[in-house]
């Protein structure tokens, strides 16, 4: 197996962070919580998310194990799937909002008269074929669609420094916070499926800092900064200001459609690697083929409509899941099964009780006090039994 640097790590993570769900967020975030929340929710969260993703990033190049194997070894038979399908879900439901923002620029900016399902139908497909090709095709389209990313985000950027602000001047609260954790706490859980390749654990955490540390953050900024320089609805309106050409507008519409592209390669890869252990039988390629149609059909439900109070909650699932993964690469004490599977549980009820306000945090906080506990009173029993 070929070693990563941490700049391959960087540009594949990058290819799949510079894309719609991020800019959806900032544009979200600054719509329902105004500005200062909205960059008080950044800052924090990818705090906080860069702390457990150094967790994650150290272990995963140290174990040379993917996110998929480690919950095997913690949650066992019956935690494996649970575990894979809420992954799975989670990459599907950002596989079918990329589809339809690729939908509907496509058809904004051409006029055809067709159908968006039968567009979305046609891009699901097609990026289900080229995902075929497994990690190869990741680097190649990092690889291609990085200077075109780049270049189309700081003119929109320039573009958009023209226009007058417009945004709410609230007090800033911690709302914000969880929105941002339940975006990318997906990425944080995964980060062992791409960074076990990494040359040594010090390559890993560098890439890690450079994703939570610089380009995430940075990236959600930019989508606050469109929103408020900006009055459109849709993302092609963000990117684009008022009375811009037809040129610019196609080619934002052809970034959009090359962004989602390189993310949804991305989520079919992790979704296809997480079923790995549930569906060990079954064809690599075909598992791929098959979670591209799944994640097409999901997109014909334009379920970005409620896409906070959705993030949300499979953001509680996989925090709490995320916090006893965490223990295991931090502790050499080993519980059982049924118990790492109860403490995810009783995570996801200190979310709903609410610790400190913000549901994903709250859960992985709670799932990780409570397994530090439970792993402290095995660790004493076990001494006081030696003792005896």
């Amino acid at each position: 197996m070929n070693r990563q640097s941490w700049m391959q790590l960087t540009a594949v993570q990058a290819g799949g962070a510079i894309c719609l769900p991020i800019f959806l967020i900032g544009n979200l975030l600054a719509e329902q919580y105004g500005l200062y929340s909205a960059l008080l929710g950044i800052v924090l969260g990818n705090l906080i998310l860069l702390g457990l993703g150094l967790i994650s990033g150290y272990a995963s190049a140290r174990d040379r194990k993917s996110t998929a194997e480690y919950a095997v070894e913690v949650f066992g038979s019956f935690g494996k799937r649970f575990f894979a399908l809420a992954m799975v879900l989670t990459m599907m439901g950002w596989f079918a909002i990329q589809l339809n923002i690729m939908g509907q620029s496509l058809l904004q900016v051409s006029g055809f008269p067709v159908p968006q399902f039968v567009v979305n139908i046609l891009f699901g497909m097609l990026i289900s074929i080229v995902a075929l090709l497994g990690t190869q095709s990741l680097n190649i389209l990092a690889n291609l669609s990085m200077p075109v990313l780049i270049f189309t985000i700081g003119y929109a950027v320039f573009q958009a420094s023209h226009e007058p602000m417009s945004f709410q001047a609230e007090p800033p609260t911690f709302a914000g916070v969880s929105l941002v954790l339940a975006a990318a706490i997906g990425v944080v859980v995964d980060i062992p499926t791409f960074f076990r390749e990494a040359r040594s654990s010090k390559e890993s955490m560098i890439a890690t800092v450079l994703l939570f540390g610089g380009i995430l953050p940075l990236l959600e900024c930019v989508g606050v900064y469109l929103n408020i320089h900006s009055q459109g609805g849709n993302l092609l309106e963000v990117l684009t200001t008022p009375g811009a050409s037809m040129l610019w507008s196609v080619w934002v519409a052809s970034f959009l459609a090359l962004a989602g592209w390189t993310t949804n390669n991305a989520n079919l890869y992790s979704a296809s690697v997480s079923l790995e252990t549930t569906l060990p039988k079954v064809d690599a390629k075909l598992r791929v083929f098959c979670l591209g149609m799944f994640g097409t059909a999901i997109s014909l439900f334009s379920i970005e409509e409620n896409l906070a109070e959705i993030l949300n909650v499979i953001g509680v699932i996989l925090s709490s899941m995320g916090a006893v993964l965490s223990l295991h690469y931090l502790s050499k004490q080993k519980i059982s099964n049924g118990m790492n599977l109860m403490i995810c549980c009783l995570g996801v009820i200190a979310a709903v009780i609410g610790l400190t306000g913000i549901p994903v945090l709250d859960g992985y906080l709670g799932a990780f006090i409570l397994g530090c506990i439970i792993k402290l009173g095995v660790k004493n029993e076990r001494s006081y039994n030696f003792g005896s």
